[in-house]
């Protein structure tokens, strides 16, 4: 027994290894990334950051398929070591971007992937969003390399930005960025956007019973556990339809360009995620969509935020602006909301009191 107990120490001694941390914010200017796999391009820019005065910013061409920036290459692995990696990122406009990885056999070549390694399903939103991933080493079939990808999912000329990318890896493992590293993890401070917007003019958390002000093919219910607020939170469930919308707030008497901000805290049960959306509604009908966060929850309370300004349409006929939590999934996935804040505008029917109605 000894003598095995000394050889499963001895296997297991990549996983016990110290580890490493270092970073890379395209500050030299010059390194903008390790290579690619589709129809993507980079450069660094001065317009968009995060850290520093530069970031990476990202072209998607457009061409069929799922373009791929490599930003990192951790090379040497050992079978089951952890390498662990995030960076912030932000979308132009369309999906965003994510964090993903795939592996290599060749230490001398980039482009010997040996299949995807998995990542983050999470896409960047309209603000710089934190992505992060952990990948367990596999080294069947040669590999010996991870490469840590931006992946883009947007239309021609879209894309995104990232910046301040943050590798962990055991100590005897490479860690290469585009330019230089640095040891350590940067100081980001990407702040909170609606910490700026003070008090919130209508602030509302299912404490009264109520559920919704309509729905698009979601039914809800109030329950007491889990909540982020209070002592309930409402309980959205898709019915027959992969977008199910619940209606949470109407807010109607606005003026074309006023601002209307939303904070919602969602979680997600089974689902792929709840979104914070906005639809506009011209005299009681549905009048398109009014966009909204491109993030997903998570299944811890995750805040989701977005500002609308809001248009009345080429008629300045469209005079109604609906909060939406959209769930996804597919039939009977469900997720929960709790604690809607609003600023800007809240004239009539911000909490759930009104009839409810369905979209027409």
């Amino acid at each position: 027994m000894k003598k095995l107990s000394v050889l499963a120490l001895i296997l297991l001694g990549a996983s016990l290894a110290s580890a490493k941390t270092f970073y890379y914010s395209w500050e030299t200017g010059d390194g903008t990334i390790l290579g690619t796999n589709g129809d993507i391009t980079g450069s660094i820019t001065t317009a968009e950051k995060v850290h520093g005065a530069r970031s990476l910013e990202l072209f998607d061409g457009g061409k069929p398929g799922t373009p791929q920036a490599y930003v990192a290459w951790v090379k040497g692995l050992q079978n089951g070591d952890t390498v662990t990696a995030y960076f912030y990122a932000k979308k132009r406009q369309g999906y965003g971007v994510r964090i993903w990885g795939h592996y290599t056999n060749d230490l001398t070549n980039i482009d010997s992937s040996t299949g995807s390694a998995g990542g983050n399903d999470t896409y960047s939103g309209d603000d710089w969003t934190k992505l992060s991933y952990t990948w367990t080493m596999d080294t069947s079939d040669g590999k010996n390399g991870l490469v840590v990808e931006a992946r883009t999912y947007t239309t021609t000329n879209d894309g995104g930005w990232v910046d301040a990318i943050v590798v962990t890896a055991p100590d005897y493992a490479e860690i290469v960025f585009p330019g230089p590293g640095i040891e350590g993890e940067p100081d980001v401070n990407i702040g909170e956007i609606d910490e700026e917007w003070g008090t919130p003019t209508h602030s509302y958390s299912w404490e009264n019973g109520q559920t919704v002000v309509g729905n698009y093919y979601t039914y809800t219910e109030n329950v007491e556990d889990p909540v982020y607020d209070g002592s309930q939170s409402l309980k959205v469930v898709s019915g027959n339809y992969t977008g199910g919308q619940a209606y949470l707030a109407l807010i109607s008497g606005l003026q074309n360009g006023q601002e209307v901000k939303a904070r919602l805290y969602a979680r997600n049960g089974q689902t792929s995620g709840l979104r914070l959306w906005g639809i506009y509604e011209q005299f009681g009908a549905f009048a398109g969509s009014a966009g909204g966060n491109g993030n997903y929850s998570t299944t811890d309370w995750t805040k989701l935020i977005y500002a609308w300004n809001f248009d009345d349409g080429p008629d300045d006929a469209i005079d109604t602006l609906i909060v939406q939590a959209r769930v996804y999934g597919g039939q009977n996935n469900y997720g929960w909301v709790d604690k809607l804040d609003l600023w800007g505008a809240c004239q009539r029917h911000c909490s759930a009191t009104r009839t409810q109605r369905t979209r027409r």
